[in-house]
């Protein structure tokens, strides 16, 4: 099952969507503001159109990040035994 038939099964979304599929911040520049920087563009787009945001993650310490950017975890799955957080941002109007 896709991300798209997960969230339309948990009725997050039933239309177009965005997804992010890769954000990467070098440890480095952990905490300066860059993992914000490179969704505002992305989220702009998205509430432009007033269409939600889906992302995933497998790595339990970035879910207050992705908090902090306005994403709700919709579902938590567990493929070939390895877990994703299942993440959803709707449009701001």
């Amino acid at each position: 099952m896709n991300d798209l038939s997960k969230a339309k099964k948990n009725k997050v979304v039933s239309h177009e969507y965005l997804y992010a599929e890769i954000g990467c911040v070098d440890l480095s520049f952990r905490k300066s503001g860059v993992a914000k920087e490179m969704t505002s563009y992305c989220f702009n787009e998205a509430d432009k159109l007033n269409i939600p945001v889906l992302a995933e993650t497998s790595d339990k310490a970035t879910l207050s990040l992705w908090e902090k950017l306005g994403y709700e975890v919709y579902a938590y799955t567990e493929p070939e035994g390895y877990g994703f957080w299942h993440l959803c941002r709707t449009p701001v109007t």
